[in-house]
């Protein structure tokens, strides 16, 4: 190894240990679960838009197969009647409605594809967001313990530490209620 080559690691590992100090370990470990469960509520987001497209597509579906019964019992009365314009019309809007049926479907089973291996992915990171919470909770706990030990505090008198998950879980119930607040009551 040159003589550059071995300044330049040098150089290097000197960079990464003051950014190390600089870091506040508590902070990062904050905002990776912020981080965590920001991506577990966009994977539920993602699940909801989902969800709600089943459930338009379905009432799509209702209302066309509705309408294709009545184009159907058109086209069997104008056959009966021996009225081939008026069975060449219905059909004209029959058809038309098949396809978009067939359309429908194939979404459907699309859609329920993807809301499976969505759902999969979603309980493996709420498992895993789960885990770095508890893991996350007893790591401050054990930091805010060493600093009250470390500036002579009597840790029975200290202030405790509010643990992360309690401050985004209230952070949560609030911007639900702002959100609540500002929808208008017929959208519920």
């Amino acid at each position: 190894m040159s003589f550059w080559e071995r300044f330049r690691t040098t150089m290097r590992a000197d960079a990464h240990g003051v950014i190390d100090a600089l870091e506040d370990r508590a902070l990062l470990l904050k905002q990776h679960l912020r981080d965590a469960e920001l991506e577990v509520q966009h994977k539920r987001a993602q699940l909801l838009a989902l969800e709600r497209e089943h459930a338009r597509l379905l009432k799509d579906r209702e209302r066309i197969a509705r309408e294709q019964a009545r184009y159907e019992r058109d086209v069997e009365l104008a056959l009966s009647e021996q009225q081939d314009e008026l069975a060449r019309h219905a059909l004209q809007r029959l058809l038309p409605l098949q396809q978009l049926d067939g359309r429908i479907a194939d979404r459907l089973s699309v859609l329920g594809d993807e809301q499976r291996a969505l759902g999969t992915v979603l309980a493996e990171q709420q498992n895993a967001w789960s885990e770095l919470q508890a893991r996350a909770a007893a790591f401050l706990a054990e930091q805010a313990q060493r600093d009250a030990s470390d500036t002579g505090q009597v840790a029975a008198f200290a202030p405790r530490p509010v643990e992360p998950e309690t401050v985004e879980l209230e952070l949560l119930r609030r911007k639900r209620a702002q959100r609540d607040a500002q929808e208008p009551s017929d959208v519920r």
